[in-house]
């Protein structure tokens, strides 16, 4: 079993700058029996010829390359639709990992016979970070903390059996924040998760990702995932009802996300009807739910009703702020 293949997805977009390293720290992994899978999502600059340098090198390497750019999310379903492996890993393509990574996430999944694991230590709230008294965490705790944001939400962390995700799809219309919905209902399918608290996955500061930019079309399809998510609970109705005040605080997330990222934007007064109706629209769907919720910090429900109220001056004070530092 500790000698399973592993399919390890990298979807690549314009990453010549880090794709070499990336590339090199997946080859060295103390886990030789691995399959490679390069998604060149219709990159324009010379990502594909260091793929193809790669694969000459070292027959595990398999490359899938798009004229188009597709998305992440389309990148990484074409991924698992040509994976071989009895696990699946993902990686992006300008991160790193510990050579030991997918030795230790295997071992994991044998040792406490979970359904998967995943690196404890990486959460979108750090200045929340749970700790966890064991090992092995329940299905219900895993939502709970993963709707909070105290669980990790991007699908590098996570090593998945096929099994469990072989027919289970990224939501290609949802560019932002997608790993958060996909391992939902991922985790919906999982009793036993294993934990792994070693910091084995590097993650970069890229100012190209799409956590650094400003607000676009894209960045907005982050506000369907609380209705996708619910709908998922839906078809989970013993779940649903027990996790529904959590995911009060996800909308809450998403939306001050959303509209700090609009108030910082260069074309504020350009974009400015178009983006904020959408979020108008988001806050009008859960603006009671979201400012009467225990689980919603003051902080985000003061940015939320600014919003609502007085944009323009939000965007003001957000400008002073950002002058003062």
């Amino acid at each position: 079993m500790m000698n399973d293949l592993i399919s390890i997805i990298v979807p690549i977009f314009n990453a010549e700058a880090y794709l070499q390293e990336c590339i090199e720290c997946i080859l060295n992994q103390t886990h030789h029996n691995l399959e490679i899978i390069l998604i060149n999502d219709g990159s324009e600059d010379s990502s594909l010829d260091i793929c193809n340098h790669y694969q000459k090198i070292d027959g595990r390497i398999k490359i899938i390359s798009n004229r188009k750019n597709l998305g992440v999310a389309a990148a990484r379903n074409m991924g698992i639709r040509s994976a071989s492996g009895l696990y699946i890993g993902f990686v992006d393509a300008d991160d790193l990992i510990d050579k030991t990574m997918y030795e230790v996430l295997l071992e994991l999944i044998n040792k406490q016979q979970a359904d998967l694991c995943t690196q404890a230590i990486f959460t979108i709230r750090k200045d929340r970070r749970n700790t966890f008294p064991s090992n092995l965490i329940s299905q219900h705790k895993a939502l709970k903390n993963l709707l909070l944001l105290k669980f990790p939400t991007s699908v590098w962390a996570y090593l998945y059996p096929k099994q469990i995700i072989e027919d289970l799809w990224f939501n290609e219309s949802v560019y932002f924040f997608e790993d958060l919905e996909y391992n939902f209902r991922v985790l919906l399918r999982c009793n036993r998760i294993a934990l792994c608290r070693q910091p084995l996955y590097i993650y970069r500061e890229n100012k190209d990702s799409t956590n650094k930019q400003t607000i676009s079309q894209r960045r907005l399809s982050s506000l369907y995932i609380p209705k996708l998510i619910e709908e998922a609970c839906q078809r989970q109705s013993h779940l649903g009802q027990r996790l529904r005040k959590y995911l009060t605080f996800t909308k809450s997330h998403l939306l001050v996300s959303a509209i700090l990222s609009f108030m910082k934007s260069d074309k504020f007064e350009e974009n400015r009807m178009i983006f904020y109706l959408e979020i108008k629209k988001s806050l009008g769907e859960s603006f009671v739910e979201v400012l009467t919720s225990y689980y919603v910090p003051i902080r985000y429900k003061i940015i939320i009703l600014w919003a609502a109220i007085y944009p323009k001056g939000l965007r003001n004070i957000l400008s002073t702020i950002k002058l003062m530092r």
